[in-house]
């Protein structure tokens, strides 16, 4: 009964990604990377009801994920918008009910492939007021 001792050390070495990503001397291929990051632009609609957020596509992305944020707390995350609904060849939307509350308001969207994760994008911030559904940008 026991614990052994651990075996010794061995070296190896990875010479092959673990999948294929095309030509390895192709930098400019968007689908052998981890995505660029989206651009996240101002939402539009009657933001006191629904939340249209737009941001820019990006090529080789499958799905996308948002953030949205009312004063610090996190008010919606969304993990995984498939690309194929949300986007057309420029740009993609995702509609949210009830994310965006009376007061200061953000969010941010990042891309996602097979590779991993882009960055966040920049927050967006924007203001909802009572009286009407405009945004302002901070």
């Amino acid at each position: 009964t026991g614990i052994s001792e651990w075996s010794p050390w061995a070296d190896f070495f990875v010479d092959q990604p673990a999948f294929p990503i095309g030509d390895p001397g192709d930098d400019d291929d968007a689908f052998s990377q981890v995505p660029t990051i989206p651009v996240a632009q101002q939402p539009i609609g009657d933001l006191n009801r629904v939340a249209y957020y737009y941001w820019t596509a990006v090529p080789g992305a499958i799905e996308y994920a948002i953030e949205v944020q009312h004063e610090g707390s996190i008010r919606a995350y969304e993990p995984s918008i498939l690309a194929s609904v949300a986007c057309d060849a420029s740009q993609c939307l995702y509609t949210k009910s009830d994310a965006a509350r009376i007061g200061v308001n953000r969010w941010r969207a990042r891309a996602i492939n097979r590779f991993g994760s882009s960055s966040w994008s920049s927050w967006v911030t924007f203001t909802v007021t009572e009286m009407s559904a405009d945004t302002t940008a901070n």
